[in-house]
């Protein structure tokens, strides 16, 4: 996901299918998951544009991870069915994790700044391989064939499509900027530590509370590094508030609300084979709106990282019985 918000992979790791999903409610479940994917894809365009604009990366997620934070926790405060706060100790867990997904989406955006939105959605994407890895060394048990391929092929891919050996170019440009690809790639490392870290106090606390105080935790961190780098004033030029309107409602709140109803009809697994639509729908947006063109290499090193990404979230078939599906493979109970 293009810096998806917290709670897309928690709710994966958190919930199951819903027993009994008749066959029509799958298809509407998959086509809410494939509209929460396309609503996520947006957000690259609309940072592009932002910051085309004039906008910094402190003031453009300060206000997309403060707006999120203010709707997610007014809506537990109206519904009065959950406890708002998780309390003292899990409160200063679940903020300290804002403060890491705060850092994760800065690296994910100073990346963006430097290279076309399509590529950066393409690089993100290998953070489940870089999960399966984590989880082989944290519980330090034997990767399926699959995971191995999954993660060979998507490091593959991402060779493929910086090509450090020569200007690679987009559609003919100047060249790809090797710092800027080693960010967005910086930033999936850190998403990667981060499903890992979250995932316990998350199932304990609940999605939507831990996402609420999570977001709450990242607005804290953009405003200090905002305030401290004079880089939080915000001067909207035209438009420049319904982008980021945009950004909270259509690239965040909507797409979240569209993948929990199609989580619950389809499952974990559908719901994470579906939202590896994602970078396929960046591409096409940054073709429409911004003219950006992937080369036939970097194409097919695109294709290699969302396969890597596909092949990992495939549940592991056995011997007279299929194992348990799971957002990450057999090891997304163990915490991502």
């Amino acid at each position: 996901m293009s810096d998806p918000l917290p709670s897309t992979t928690q709710l994966i790791v958190a919930n199951g299918p819903s027993p009994g999903v008749v066959s029509g409610s799958r298809w509407f479940g998959a086509a809410m998951c494939a509209l929460s994917a396309a609503g996520y894809s947006g957000l690259p365009i609309l940072a592009k544009l932002a910051f085309a604009a004039g906008l910094s990366i402190a003031g453009v997620l300060s206000v997309r991870f403060g707006g999120a934070s203010i709707i997610i926790l007014g809506y537990l405060v109206l519904r009065r069915r959950t406890p708002l706060y998780p309390g003292g100790r899990a409160g200063r867990a679940l903020l300290g994790l804002g403060l890491l997904y705060g850092v994760q989406a800065t690296l994910f955006f100073a990346g963006l700044q430097r290279i076309p939105a399509s590529m950066s959605s393409v690089l993100l994407y290998i953070y489940p391989a870089l999960v399966s890895l984590l989880a082989w060394r944290v519980h330090r048990s034997r990767p399926r064939p699959e995971e191995l391929g999954a993660v060979g092929l998507g490091l593959a891919g991402i060779v493929l499509t910086i090509r450090p050996w020569g200007p690679p170019g987009l559609g003919g440009g100047a060249g790809l900027d090797l710092i800027g690809a080693a960010l967005v790639v910086a930033a999936a490392v850190c998403y990667s530590v981060y499903i890992m870290v979250s995932g316990t106090i998350v199932r304990q606390i609940g999605p939507l509370v831990s996402t609420g105080w999570i977001t709450a935790g990242a607005t804290g961190y953009f405003l200090v590094v905002g305030a401290a780098t004079h880089s939080l004033a915000i001067q909207l030029p035209p438009f420049g508030g319904w982008i980021l309107a945009g950004m909270v409602v259509f690239n965040t709140i909507l797409p979240l609300l569209a993948f929990l109803a199609g989580l619950v009809r389809v499952g974990p697994t559908a719901a994470s084979l579906i939202s590896t639509l994602e970078p396929v729908f960046t591409v096409l947006l940054a073709a429409i709106f911004l003219g950006e063109r992937l080369g036939g290499l970097e194409a097919v090193g695109g294709l290699m990282v969302l396969s890597a990404a596909i092949l990992v979230n495939l549940p592991p078939v056995r011997l007279g019985r299929q194992s348990e599906a799971t957002g990450f493979g057999p090891k997304a109970d163990h915490g991502m």
